[in-house]
């Protein structure tokens, strides 16, 4: 690089701000300013930093001179062994072509250190690993949506990234939510912000289970062969379970005494006990001691490791195809068929609740727009005319 010109600024905000612009093409320090939690402000053809103490951080060991006039300026010398004084030239045609296409490859907004920031809150909080990984995401791609780090983000850009997952990518509203979820709780538990407002919450959709019909759930477990596939999809159903709790369960969490199951630590970090199958009790006492079960009931492929959700999703996918089952219904169908099936056999809405784990009843009240009529006894009104 022909000279290195460091500055910083005050911007409307009061925020601090470094700036670095860029006469030539360097990459090694393109690469540290970008490790070290710096941007790249292609249309500026600059590298911002925001905050002042980073500088000793990135340039340690060099000699820094600052020159006051019109525009403060501090001036870097002895970066990689010599020393920088000249005043800049206009930017060359290298600098708009090189540091132009190393601008596009360097997408990283969201910076290791603000990673770490917001991943050590998470863990204060004791957010499980699932909730983690979303809310990482959730903040990492809205810096690269509208191509800003966290501390440049405001209100607008916060509406726009909202409607980015809307309008080009189609997602829902639970999604939409979640991905509000994880950005209010970085800027306002991180950041000490509060861009985020309750007014950019989406209304819920409304959308009934999908469920399976007794003879299609009979159909799926006589085409599956295998029993450890067959056994995963017969006490998703007969127990109402989510397919995390499934495949997490050990053998010690059934009770065949007691004809019951122990679902450690489910949704809301909360322990529940649940129904087991007299028909899955006996198929489970065989297959311990055909497969010589004393941990996981379906362990996974490395050693004490049980099987992951996308492999049961896929288990399931493929029952589906054996069985001729048209129906667009994923493995989460079963637990909804469960509490469907329950409701038509005249169980109490309540108790199914308590079987479910729903923190609320309206969310199991749903079914009971699923059940059918009969099963329910409400007759038509025009029956009787």
């Amino acid at each position: 690089m022909d000279v290195v010109y460091l500055f910083h600024e005050v911007d409307q905000r009061a925020n601090a701000r470094i700036r670095v612009p860029f006469y030539d093409y360097d990459k090694p320090l393109f690469m540290r300013l970008v490790q070290n939690g710096g941007y790249w402000d292609a249309p500026h053809g600059q590298f911002i930093l925001p905050e002042l103490h980073m500088l000793n951080r990135i340039f340690s060991g060099v000699y820094v001179e600052v020159n006051y006039g019109r525009t403060p300026v501090v001036v870097a010398r002895g970066f990689l062994g010599r020393s920088w004084g000249k005043e800049p030239e206009e930017p060359t045609e290298r600098l708009k072509s090189v540091v132009g296409t190393a601008g596009k490859q360097v997408k990283k907004f969201f910076s290791d250190e603000w990673r770490r920031s917001l991943d050590e809150e998470l863990h204060c909080r004791k957010y499980s690993p699932k909730t983690r990984k979303m809310y990482l995401h959730y903040n990492a791609e809205l810096c690269s949506v509208v191509e800003k780090p966290p501390f440049a983000v405001g209100a607008d850009d916060i509406t726009h990234y909202i409607a980015y997952l809307d309008e080009q990518c189609g997602r829902s509203s639970s999604t939409m939510n979640l991905a509000i979820s994880a950005l209010k709780f970085f800027y306002n538990e991180v950041m000490k912000s509060s861009i985020i407002r309750e007014s950019h919450r989406p209304r819920q959709d409304k959308r009934l289970p999908l469920v399976l019909s007794k003879q299609e759930i009979q159909n799926l477990l006589s085409s599956e062969t295998n029993p450890k596939h067959k056994l995963l999809m017969m006490m998703v159903y007969s127990s109402g379970l989510r397919v995390s709790e499934a495949v997490a369960l050990k053998i010690e969490d059934v009770d065949f005494a007691r004809r019951t199951v122990l679902v450690r630590m489910g949704k809301g970090r909360k322990d529940r006990y649940t129904v087991l199958s007299e028909t899955v009790a006996e198929y489970l006492s065989r297959y311990r001691v055909l497969f010589h079960i004393d941990g996981w009931i379906f362990p996974g492929q490395g050693a004490g490791s049980h099987l992951s959700v996308r492999s049961a999703e896929r288990i399931f996918e493929c029952a589906l195809d054996n069985a001729g089952i048209e129906k667009k219904v994923s493995i989460h169908s079963l637990r909804h068929s469960f509490a469907t099936h329950l409701l038509e056999n005249g169980v109490d809405v309540r108790y199914i609740q308590e079987l479910l784990g729903h923190a609320s009843i309206r969310t199991t009240a749903r079914y009971t727009h699923v059940a059918g009529r009969q099963a329910l006894k409400i007759a038509s009104p025009l029956d009787s005319v």
